[in-house]
C-alpha cells in the first residue's frame, strides 16, 4: 500500500517530462521519414552518375589532344595580333614625331621671324640716326659756307640759342637772320654766342 504511491509519485513527473520528448520525437521521425525516400531516389541517381563519370574519361582524353593543339594556335593568333599592331603603333610614333617635328620648324619660323623684325627696326633706326647726322653735317657745311670766317669757336662749343636737336642748327639760324636783316639777333646780343664776329651790344 505505501510502494504504490512512491511509485506513482514517481511516476507522474517521468511521464510530464516524457511527454515534451515524445513531442520533439515526432518531427524527427517525419524528418526521417522524407529523408528515406531521398536517400531512396539518390542511389539511382548515383547509380546513373557512374556510367556519366566514365563517359567523361575519355572525354578528358581527348580533351588533351585539343588543348595541346590549341596552344600553337593560340600563340600563332598572338604572334600574328602582336605583328600587325606593331606597324600601327610604330605609325602612329612616326605620325606623332611628324607633328612635333612640324610644330618645332614652324616655331623656329616664327623665331627667325621676329629675329628679322627686330632687326629691320634695328635698321630703320640706325638709318635714322644716320639720316639725323647727315641732316646735321648738312646744316654745319651749310652754316660755314653761308658765312666766311666761321670762327672755330663754334666747333668746339656750338651755340644754343635756340632748342633744336642739332647742336649747329643755331648757327645756321644765326647765318640766315644776319644775311637777310643783316642785323645780329637777340641771343647775340646778350652775348650768348660769338658767331660771325658779333660782340655783346653789337648791332
Amino acid at each position: 500500500m505505501v510502494v504504490a504511491p512512491t511509485i506513482l509519485t514517481l511516476a507522474v513527473p517521468t511521464l510530464v517530462l516524457t511527454v515534451p520528448a515524445l513531442m520533439l520525437a515526432v518531427p524527427a521521425v517525419l524528418t526521417l521519414t522524407l529523408v528515406v525516400p531521398t536517400l531512396a531516389l539518390a542511389v539511382p541517381t548515383l547509380v546513373l552518375a557512374v556510367p556519366t563519370l566514365v563517359l567523361a574519361v575519355p572525354t578528358l582524353v581527348l580533351a588533351v589532344p585539343t588543348l595541346v593543339l590549341a596552344v600553337p594556335t593560340v600563340f600563332a593568333l598572338a604572334i600574328s595580333t602582336l605583328t600587325l599592331a606593331v606597324p600601327a603603333v610604330l605609325t602612329v610614333a612616326v605620325l606623332t614625331l611628324a607633328v612635333l617635328a612640324l610644330a618645332v620648324l614652324t616655331l623656329a619660323v616664327l623665331a627667325l621671324v621676329v629675329i628679322v623684325l627686330a632687326l629691320t627696326i634695328c635698321a630703320l633706326a640706325l638709318a635714322v640716326h644716320i639720316l639725323s647726322l647727315a641732316v646735321a653735317v648738312t646744316i654745319y657745311a651749310v652754316c660755314v659756307l653761308t658765312v666766311a670766317g666761321h670762327p672755330r669757336s663754334c666747333l668746339l662749343y656750338p651755340c644754343h640759342c635756340y632748342p633744336c636737336p642739332f647742336a649747329v642748327h643755331c648757327c645756321l639760324i644765326v647765318a640766315l637772320v644776319i644775311a637777310v636783316v643783316h642785323v645780329c639777333p637777340h641771343c647775340c646780343l646778350h652775348g650768348h654766342c660769338s658767331c660771325h664776329g658779333w660782340q655783346r651790344g653789337q648791332g
